[in-house]
């Protein structure tokens, strides 16, 4: 038999409301009684119903968290486990729990989303992506839930939780022009996320400033994925090869597998399916590798087309930077003599990769704690801010140095690999938003 309430109150000598009032920690009873009435709760091991007391309330104790696009590519990301992490850290602190999406499309995610709210099964929503014309937010605004994003809102004064995308990337590009890089070339996101459009502009105005006229074919969009990724880096390097290739699966296994090994720590699922994805992801490193050191040229800087290549690459995210790397190797292009690498979010694989990788730093645990904060205090009704801005950093490791020089096409001269350095950290001027 379960104690009740009654229980409690017997053996505390008070009556059964009193005990209601101490779990709402009401603040007409004494901190005696309080403390008396607690210490029988553990005694006899009571706990509260909580569906009971939610009736009661109002309220869920619950809160819903919209991944911004398929569960299956938000958790193969590393961003995302990260942020949700930090997210249940607060919400665990502050007595919620935590309701996840689990669309295949954005369409139907917003389905989930204005269902759970409608039905009271969660109290609020953080969104985890900002859109461009995003009709779940204008819902949200409009209909008055309380909701928290992640990331700029454009044309509305929203609670969100944000870093300077434009300044970080344009910090990023200034650290590959400094080394002597004049064609840059940017591997982005989807053209509807505002990250995508904040981290491009930031990219642009630092090649204006430079007086380096910005060239479409340098610019490419991605979905995040591995695959296309790859395919993108592989056509502004060399779109002969990349017509004619298909991409590996190693790297984009191995990304895939970590950012799922960390979703199943951060959600409590069953330890087995990252097992499971771990084992996929090292029988997929065993793949053949591109060409091995004594194989090496130094690449020339045109393409097979004549047309001049990037000698440097800014990438939107860590996951798509793999698929850079892993494009350049295989087109028997060294990192970073023959072409640089820079990626965002400074993932836990990015100082172990070939080259290590350099990566615009962001606090992701933190921007889960303070999008979590932000909603509880709007939930609990508390003032606090509108906004919460968090800084950046850009980490240097190996896969950025100086830019080769110019040789004209079918000029080679085999070299060695050389050792990677120890990484370096330089303060980036602003911040970044995740995806």
């Amino acid at each position: 038999m379960f104690p009740t309430i009654k229980d409690v109150a017997e053996r505390a000598g008070v009556s059964p409301s009193t005990v209601s009032r101490v779990i709402a920690d009401h603040p007409r009873i004494s901190r005696a009684t309080k403390e008396r009435v607690r210490a029988v709760m553990r005694e006899l091991n009571y706990h509260p119903n909580a569906v009971a007391r939610s009736l009661v309330r109002r309220r869920t104790q619950t809160i819903g968290v919209a991944l911004s696009r398929s569960a299956e590519a938000a958790l193969a990301n590393p961003f995302f486990p990260e942020v949700l992490r930090g997210i249940g850290s607060f919400a665990r602190q502050a007595r919620y729990s935590l309701t996840l999406t689990t669309a295949t499309t954005y369409d139907e995610e917003r389905q989930q989303c204005m269902e759970l709210l409608t039905q009271r099964r969660v109290d609020g929503l953080i969104v985890l992506a900002s859109r461009i014309d995003d009709p779940l937010v204008d819902w949200l605004a409009e209909n008055g839930y309380p909701f928290v994003v992640l990331g700029r809102v454009p044309g509305r004064e929203v609670p969100h939780v944000n870093n300077d995308n434009t300044a970080a990337a344009r910090r990023a590009t200034e650290h590959l022009l400094e080394h002597g890089h004049r064609h840059i070339g940017f591997v982005g996101g989807p053209p509807d996320l505002v990250v995508s459009v904040d981290r491009l502009e930031g990219y642009k105005q630092a090649l204006e400033a430079a007086g380096i006229p910005v060239r479409p074919e340098f610019i490419v969009s991605t979905d995040f994925s591995y695959e296309q990724s790859y395919e993108a880096a592989r056509r502004l390097l060399a779109p002969e090869a990349a017509a004619q290739h298909t991409p590996p699966a190693a790297v984009g296994a191995v990304a895939s597998a970590a950012g799922v090994e960390r979703a199943v720590a951060a959600t409590g699922a069953e330890r087995a399916g990252a097992a499971a994805g771990v084992e996929r992801a090292m029988a997929a490193a065993e793949a053949p590798a591109g060409p091995s050191s004594a194989e090496r040229t130094v690449a020339p800087a045109m393409r097979p087309d004549g047309a001049q290549r990037p000698t440097a690459l800014v990438a939107i995210d860590d996951a798509v930077a793999l698929g850079v790397l892993a494009a350049a190797r295989d087109l028997g292009l060294r990192v970073p003599e023959d072409v640089s690498v820079l990626g965002f979010n400074d993932s836990p694989v990015c100082p172990h990769v070939a080259p290590p990788l350099s990566s615009v730093s962001i606090p992701v645990f933190e921007m889960g704690v303070a999008a979590a904060r932000m909603l509880c205090e709007l939930l609990e009704g508390k003032p606090g801010p509108a906004e919460v801005i968090l800084p950046a950093e850009l980490v240097v490791r190996a896969s950025t140095g100086p830019a080769p020089a110019e040789r004209p096409p079918g000029l080679a001269t085999t070299l060695e690999t050389a050792a990677p350095g120890p990484p370096v950290a330089a303060r980036a001027r602003g911040g970044v938003a995740g995806h």
